[in-house]
């Protein structure tokens, strides 16, 4: 992931509060609430929000099935590790840990590839 342009993005389309004013900036304002977990708590907050969000729009934020199925995946994960604390501390924890970083990071990336040509969703309405 090119964090320079992540942060470019974020900058100009996440507001520090709140939700996003336009679709494209709340997609990656969840994106990067789930690379945070990812990164920096390790599954432990309750993503349930960002998670329904990302899937809901899973068509804007992952563009091929393969993609679709790993973005369920991350999400499932984190639930797991919110509400079971399932994988703390075992090898597959681990595993699967080092895995869903780097694809949420290959899933921040397309976005941001594709930024230009996404569109701002009729559907949206900013909270």
């Amino acid at each position: 992931m090119n964090e320079e342009q992540f942060m470019e993005l974020w900058d100009k389309f996440v507001p520090n509060r709140g939700a996003a004013d336009t679709y494209r900036g709340e997609i990656l304002r969840h994106l990067g609430k789930v690379h945070y977990e990812l990164f920096n708590n390790g599954g432990g907050n309750d993503m349930t929000r960002s998670c329904y969000f990302l899937t809901r729009h899973q068509h804007d934020v992952a563009k091929t099935r393969q993609e679709r199925d790993t973005l369920l995946r991350i999400c499932e994960f984190l639930r797991l590790c919110y509400e079971e604390s399932y994988f703390f501390g075992s090898p597959q924890y681990a595993c699967q840990y080092d895995i869903y970083c780097d694809a949420i990071e290959h899933l921040i990336q397309g976005v941001i590839n594709r930024w230009d040509t996404m569109s701002d969703s009729a559907e949206y309405t900013p909270a």
